[in-house]
C-alpha cells in the first residue's frame, strides 16, 4: 500500500470538455459515407476505437451537433444494454450523442488511468442508469463521478502495469486477424482463382461459370445440414457454466449445453451475415443456424465460402431482417476434389489452433488485469 495520500476528485475536475455527440439526419444520404469516423454505442466495450464502422461527411458534421473529439479522450456509453461501458479513442473521432466523451487534462490525470478506473466500476456505473422502458445514463452523473487519485506519476505506473497487459492482448487480436487473413488469401486463390497445387487449367462449364475438370456443383445440402438454436427462459441463465451464443457473440451462460462438434454459426433474425467458427461445448439461441459440415475437411471450406455470401440478399423479413434454412440448403457451392479440400483444411486447422492459443492466451491475459484491476484501484498495492 503506497503511504501517499490519494485525493478524490469529480470527473468534471479532470477533464477540460465532457460532451456528448450527435447523428445526422438519415434521411439524407449526403450525410453519411465519408471520411469522418462516427462512433456509435455499440463498438463501445472496454477496449480501444481505432477506426469506426460508419463514416459521415463534412455536410453531416456541419448539420448535427456530432463534434470532433481528440484522440486519447474516455468514451463512455450511455444508454440501454451498453450503458456504463467505456472506450478510448485512438485517433481522433466524432461520436453519436449516446457517447459521453470525457477529454481528459493531461496535467492532472493519465488518460489510462480514468478508463481503467472506470472500467473496475462498471457495475456501480451501470446501476446508476435510470429509465422506463430503457435505463439510461446522463451527462451530469458521468461528471459528479468522484475518482480517486494518486499522484501522476503513480497514475502512469499504474496504467503502465494494465497497458502492457491489454497492449499483449491487442497484439495477439491483431494476429490472429492476421492468421485468418492469410486463409481467406489461400482460400480465394483455390477455390475462386483456381491457382491451387496440381491445377491444370483445364476447365468445364457449368452454372457458377467455368469450373476446374473434376470438380462440381451442389446443393448446400450436400455438404452441411442446417439447424436452428433454442431459446432459453430467463432462469436458465447462469452466472457460470457453458457459453450461450447468440448471432453477435456469447450473451450469458447456462447449465447445460445444447451441441459439441465443429461448427459455423450465423444470425437467422436480426442480426444477418455474422459468421462464428465453433468446436466446443456450447448453447445456441434461436435466433442463429447452425451449419453442421458432414465431413471435418468441409469445415473451414464452407466458413469461407460463406463469408463470400451476400446475406442481405436472402433477407425474407419485413419488420426485420431473416433469412430461412431452405433458401441457404439450396444455394449453389462449388465442391472442388477431395484431395484439395483436404490440403485445405489441414492447413487451416494448422493456422486455427494459432488463433485459439491466442484466445486462451488473452482469456488468461485478461484475468490477471482484472484481478489486479480493484487492488491497483484502491491503493492495496503500492507500485
Amino acid at each position: 500500500m503506497s503511504s501517499e495520500e490519494w485525493k478524490t476528485l469529480r470527473v468534471s475536475d479532470i477533464c477540460t470538455k465532457v460532451v456528448s455527440g450527435g447523428t445526422p439526419s438519415t434521411r439524407n444520404p449526403d450525410y453519411y459515407d465519408g471520411s469522418i469516423p462516427w462512433l456509435k454505442t455499440q463498438e463501445i466495450n472496454f477496449n480501444r476505437i481505432y477506426e469506426t464502422k460508419t463514416k459521415i461527411t463534412d455536410e453531416g458534421l456541419k448539420n448535427s451537433s456530432a463534434k470532433w473529439i481528440p484522440a486519447n479522450s474516455v468514451i463512455m456509453a450511455m444508454y440501454g444494454a451498453t450503458a456504463g461501458k467505456i472506450a478510448i479513442n485512438k485517433a481522433p473521432i466524432t461520436t453519436n450523442q449516446a457517447c459521453c466523451n470525457l477529454i481528459i487534462n493531461d496535467d492532472i490525470a493519465d488518460y489510462r488511468y480514468i478508463y481503467y478506473n472506470l472500467m473496475s466500476r462498471f457495475q456501480e456505473i451501470a446501476s446508476m442508469a435510470v429509465g422506463g422502458a430503457q435505463q439510461n445514463l446522463n451527462a451530469e452523473m458521468i461528471r459528479d463521478l468522484e475518482i480517486p487519485l494518486p499522484s501522476l506519476s503513480i497514475q502512469r505506473r499504474i496504467a503502465d502495469v494494465l497497458s502492457t497487459l491489454d497492449d499483449k492482448i491487442e497484439l495477439n487480436s491483431q494476429t490472429n486477424s492476421t492468421l485468418e487473413a492469410i486463409a481467406q488469401a489461400i482460400f480465394k486463390e483455390w477455390f475462386v482463382d483456381f491457382n491451387y497445387p496440381g491445377a491444370t487449367g483445364e476447365m468445364v462449364e457449368s452454372e457458377l461459370g467455368p469450373i476446374p475438370k473434376g470438380w462440381k456443383v451442389d446443393k448446400l445440402s450436400g455438404l452441411a445440414a442446417v439447424s436452428s438454436g433454442k431459446g432459453l427462459k430467463r432462469n436458465e441463465f447462469t452466472n457460470e457454466g457453458y457459453p450461450v451464443l447468440g448471432a453477435n457473440g456469447q450473451i450469458g451462460n447456462t447449465n447445460n449445453y445444447l451441441l459439441d462438434d465443429e461448427v459455423i454459426l450465423t444470425g437467422r433474425v436480426g442480426t444477418l451475415g455474422t459468421l462464428q467458427l465453433i468446436n466446443k461445448k456450447v448453447w445456441i439461441s434461436d435466433n442463429v443456424l447452425i451449419f453442421k459440415p458432414k465431413e471435418l475437411f468441409y469445415y473451414h471450406y464452407l466458413y469461407f465460402w460463406l463469408k463470400t455470401i451476400d446475406f442481405q440478399n436472402l433477407n425474407r423479413g419485413s419488420t426485420q431482417p431473416l433469412i430461412t434454412k431452405t433458401d441457404l440448403l439450396h444455394l449453389p457451392i462449388l465442391q472442388p476434389e477431395l484431395n484439395i479440400l483436404i490440403d485445405y483444411d489441414r492447413m487451416c486447422r494448422g493456422l486455427f489452433n494459432l488463433i485459439e492459443n491466442h484466445n486462451n492466451e488473452n482469456i488468461s491475459l485478461s484475468e490477471i488485469r482484472d484481478q489486479f484491476l480493484p487492488k491497483l484501484m484502491s491503493n492495496a498495492i503500492e507500485l
